[in-house]
């Protein structure tokens, strides 16, 4: 008996190793719409902004959902993504200390450890919002010519932040000194996320899961639906 058990394991986690192979990218997409719609919910129907204070453990687990779903994981995907991390958060400590290239601003405490007055985190944003544009512009013009697909790219990621703006600055994540979002940011964000997205076509992986484009979908819903409630 215990030797047909011992024998049985192996076969056991091959099986379980199998369906999760199969299921891994339902399960991801389930569970990230989950994710979204609870913090909708909490939102738009019972105001409780206190869920905000979960939105570092969101980011972190949209982006962790993208990056398993990048595979292979080559040098070149890795070195593109630390390269847009670093880039994004080198240049966001920048814009603190001297309001270029976005405008002067200051971050709120919403998303967590700060240095230099910038939250650590706005670089795995940079990621998330660039692997997601990406991907979309090439499920999209999965033909059209690399720089257009980077202009593409830049376009949806500036999309994108303008949907953010408004409800980032009612929610306290961050404040415009002037108290108006000015129009260099918007210029700024398009600039960097084509020079992001040209470095990710470049050295990334260049597949285009559907579970990414999900993540992408849930980022507009999300900020679209509290533009109706901050706005």
């Amino acid at each position: 008996m215990f030797a047909f058990r011992k024998n049985n394991r192996p076969r056991n986690r091959s099986i379980l190793k199998k369906w999760f192979s199969t299921y891994q990218a339902p399960i991801a997409a389930i569970f990230i719409s989950i994710m979204y719609t609870v913090g909708l919910t909490q939102l738009l129907i019972f105001e409780n902004v206190e869920v905000m204070k979960l939105t570092p453990m969101q980011l972190m687990l949209s982006c962790a959902v993208i990056i398993l779903f990048l595979r292979p994981w080559t040098s070149g995907t890795i070195f593109s993504l630390l390269s847009i991390y670093s880039l994004g958060l080198g240049i966001e400590i920048l814009g603190v200390q001297t309001g270029f290239p976005f405008g002067e601003y200051t971050y709120g405490s919403i998303l967590g450890p700060k240095i230099a007055g910038t939250p650590l985190l706005i670089g795995v944003n940079w990621v998330l919002v660039i692997v997601g544009s990406l991907t979309a512009a090439r499920r999209l013009f999965p033909t059209a010519p690399k720089i257009l697909r980077t202009a593409i790219s830049a376009s949806l990621a500036l999309f994108l932040d303008i949907l953010i703006e408004p409800v980032a600055v009612a929610l306290d994540m961050w404040t415009w000194t002037s108290g108006e979002i000015p129009r260099s940011n918007y210029i700024a964000w398009w600039i960097l996320a084509a020079v992001f997205s040209y470095i990710y076509q470049k050295w990334g992986n260049t597949s285009a899961h559907w579970v990414v484009i999900v993540v992408f979908i849930w980022l507009i819903i999300f900020f679209s639906s509290l533009n109706f409630l901050y706005i």
